[in-house]
């Protein structure tokens, strides 16, 4: 890696000096005047910068504090080299913003060992710091995914009020789907018989993927991953996702959730369709039994219709449908 570093002094044998000494694999860059100087940090970032103290045009503090608020040189380490032993000059480095003040009387020796002491610190600092930033992207995305994905959910939900028939509910997890590219398999059922099976490449279910179903029923909890897969599973809707982003933990943590609840909401529209099917097919045999002037069994259809209301307002609900997001 090769790391950028200004110095800005007017003394060609500290220059010299100073290249001799210092760490291997430095690109230097150097000015003898705060003007030059100025120009340079205005348009370049460096790792390191080196500063006198006291230059042909002026003290280089206020220079140092001009870097510290420059977005060009965030992370760039700054140290003084200068002759001057005063308590208070070094006082104005600090407070100016540097991160150690040398003495140019020093041992060569010593010299390079406080230089490259500086070059170290400043490396480690920068890789913190892009550690960081790095950590601060990936939280971002994750809240971004997780937007998207609340998002996503209540338009599937606002699409799900106008399903009429369960066939549709397919198309509808497909295009939540699309956002993340996911592949799936969709069954729903109802007393064990599949009524609906749907797939996003439209293709039929194979034999294999029908046996997966049969087995995870049987076998598996309510959410259950097996290396790039999840299944999600509720009274009649079950779901196999085949390409989960299991190496990205918060996305799929994520998707998880997301997933899980898209499940409960196919198996609350389902339920409702397959009681509206019921009270359809009810009020269909009153029709014909009206027809025939058959009184008793219109009342018994009666009754029939009461209890499909009291089932339409209070679906099953497990104990563990709570969902956490993190």
């Amino acid at each position: 890696m090769t790391v950028k570093a200004l110095i800005v002094e007017d003394s060609r044998s500290f220059v010299s000096l100073v290249k001799t000494v210092a760490a291997d694999k430095l690109q230097w860059t150097v000015k003898t005047d705060i003007a030059s100087a100025r120009q340079a940090i205005q348009t370049e970032t460096f790792d390191f910068i080196i500063l006198d103290l006291h230059l042909p045009d002026g003290e280089s503090t206020d220079l140092c504090a001009e870097i510290r608020q420059s977005k060009l040189q965030e992370y760039t380490g700054i140290v003084f080299c200068s002759s001057d032993r005063l308590l208070e000059s070094r006082l104005r480095a600090y407070e100016a913003g540097a991160d150690d003040f040398i003495h140019k009387a020093l041992e060569p020796k010593e010299l390079q060992l406080k230089l490259n002491a500086c070059f170290e610190y400043q490396l480690h600092r920068q890789q913190q710091a892009s550690n960081f930033q790095g950590k601060v992207k990936e939280i971002a995305r994750a809240l971004q995914t997780e937007i998207s994905g609340i998002n996503g959910l209540l338009l599937l939900s606002r699409d799900c009020l106008k399903v009429s028939r369960i066939e549709y509910i397919g198309p509808i997890a497909a295009k939540f789907m699309a956002t993340w590219d996911l592949h799936f398999l969709l069954q729903i059922q109802r007393n064990d018989e599949v009524i609906f099976q749907f797939r996003n490449d439209d293709a039929e279910f194979s034999p294999i993927e029908k046996d997966l179903f049969d087995e995870l029923r049987v076998t598996a909890g309510r959410v259950q991953t097996f290396g790039h897969k999840s299944y999600f599973r509720y009274n009649n809707v079950e779901l196999i996702v085949q390409n989960m982003p299991i190496e990205n933990v918060e996305l799929f943590g994520i998707l998880k959730d997301l997933l899980h609840i898209m499940a409960g909401i196919f198996e609350d529209k389902t339920q409702q369709l397959l009681i509206q099917q019921d009270m359809d097919l009810v009020h269909d045999e009153m029709i014909a039994q009206l027809k025939n002037a058959d009184t008793s069994a219109v009342f018994a259809n009666i009754e029939k219709l009461k209890l499909l209301s009291k089932e339409d307002a209070s679906y099953p609900v497990e104990d563990d449908d709570d969902i956490v997001f993190f």
